[in-house]
């Protein structure tokens, strides 16, 4: 799809000048979405740069994409489904809809993928500003729809059904997450300033707007 022309520095990636990287030994550092998402980020007319900063880049919108997934997907067990939806509701799920017809226009338009995943990352702002904290169960819906709908495009990474373990899991942090507002709210904060620590420790981050808190489970390389 691409040119072909992979570059290291001012170099051409080549077997003549001994700077060709073997598939099998990037996949042992970088995971497939990553280098998916680095062959990607850059238009298939275009010649690629191979670098460590590119590859990290590339792992930093892999690591957020399956952040704003695996929220969502947490958001989808919570949210409570009503039968109507506010205003600024509805602007919302048009504004999802409208960058959705982006993402495709990008990809018809000679296959612009940096246009798609400029997109791409434009909704995971909307997840993480707009949702996390206002889980209406339709907006949550769409979104994670959304995000389905780009991981199948780009295969990233395999989808997984919610098991028994993250609904218990889903269970116990709204149980901490009360008791550490409590401490909050009587100025205990260095214990709950651990809970946040430890849980971090863990790969749970945990997200405060104000007095409402909402978290997330994140990857280390």
């Amino acid at each position: 799809m691409h040119t072909g022309l992979v570059m290291i520095g001012p170099n051409k990636m080549s077997k003549s000048l001994g700077n060709i990287i073997p598939l099998r030994d990037a996949l042992k550092k970088w995971e497939r979405g990553v280098l998916r998402l680095w062959y990607l980020h850059v238009h298939y007319r275009k010649p690629l740069n191979f670098s460590e900063e590119s590859l990290e880049s590339a792992e930093k919108l892999y690591n957020r994409f399956r952040a704003a997934y695996d929220l969502l997907c947490k958001l989808s067990i919570e949210a409570h489904e009503l039968h109507y939806l506010r205003d600024d509701d509805l602007v919302l799920a048009r504004k999802l809809l409208d960058l959705n017809n982006e993402f495709h226009t990008a990809l018809s338009e000679d296959f612009n993928t940096p246009k798609a995943l400029a997109v791409v990352n434009e909704i995971m702002s909307t997840i993480f500003k707009d949702i996390q904290y206002n889980p209406k169960f339709m907006l949550v819906s769409l979104a994670l729809r959304l995000l389905k709908t780009f991981n199948y495009v780009f295969g990233l990474f395999e989808e997984t059904a919610p098991s028994e373990s993250d609904y218990l899991l889903n269970e116990v942090m709204r149980i901490l997450i009360n008791a550490r507002r409590e401490l909050r709210r009587q100025g205990v904060y260095a214990l709950a300033d651990s809970i946040r620590e430890e849980l971090a420790r863990v790969g749970i981050q945990l997200l405060d707007r104000g007095l409402e808190t909402t978290w997330v489970k994140f990857r280390k390389r």
